[in-house]
């Protein structure tokens, strides 16, 4: 996969991701096991993706930690694209 799609692949899976989270802090669990269901198709290791699934059903609310580094900060040996 050549950077920009794999750009675009981090872009769409991030954005099933807030909708996932969205869907859940609203109450709609069906919508956010769907939403999580095709991130995880899409990638199967996606931890966030195992996470809403496995959230509790109680109320309170889900948020997303994102921490975005510099290139410079990754190391060549881990950088994508």
């Amino acid at each position: 996969m050549d950077g920009k799609a794999h750009t675009a692949a981090a872009a769409s899976i991030d954005d099933l991701l807030d909708r996932a989270v969205a869907a859940i802090n609203r109450g709609d669990r069906a919508a956010a096991k769907a939403l999580a269901g095709q991130v995880l198709a899409a990638d199967g290791a996606n931890t966030e993706a195992e996470d809403l699934l496995a959230a509790p059903g109680d109320a309170g609310e889900i948020r997303r930690l994102t921490i975005s580094l510099p290139i410079w900060w990754i190391p060549r040996c881990c950088r994508r694209g």
